[in-house]
């Protein structure tokens, strides 16, 4: 009879330390501060809806012909999932540097 694989016992997480919080929480807040642009291709677009079923936000929306457009443009949250899973390559995510920003730093 063969014996069984023995379980080994997950150590417990070490809670984070409040330095470790606090630049997390950073991170977080620079996420959100960012503002994306999304231009499709339309004459690569074969209007399979897969940006549209993938977008978290619903940023990209279908209108009533099927074809993917830019409901708000500030919902897009850099995800990139559009992009990634567009089999034609007719969408692209670009980063908006704000020129504001760069005055008050």
């Amino acid at each position: 009879m063969k014996s069984k694989p023995k379980k080994t016992q997950k150590q417990p997480k070490k809670p984070a330390s409040k330095a470790e919080v606090s630049e997390n929480k950073e991170v977080a807040k620079k996420k959100k501060n960012r503002d994306f642009k999304i231009n499709i291709y339309r004459a690569w677009c074969k209007n399979c809806g897969i940006c549209t079923a993938f977008c978290p936000t619903k940023a990209i929306v279908s209108d009533e012909t099927g074809r993917p457009e830019i409901a708000d443009a500030s919902k897009c949250i850099g995800c990139f999932q559009c992009f990634q899973r567009c089999p034609d390559f007719c969408i692209a995510v670009f980063e908006v540097e704000d020129k504001d920003k760069d005055k008050e730093e």
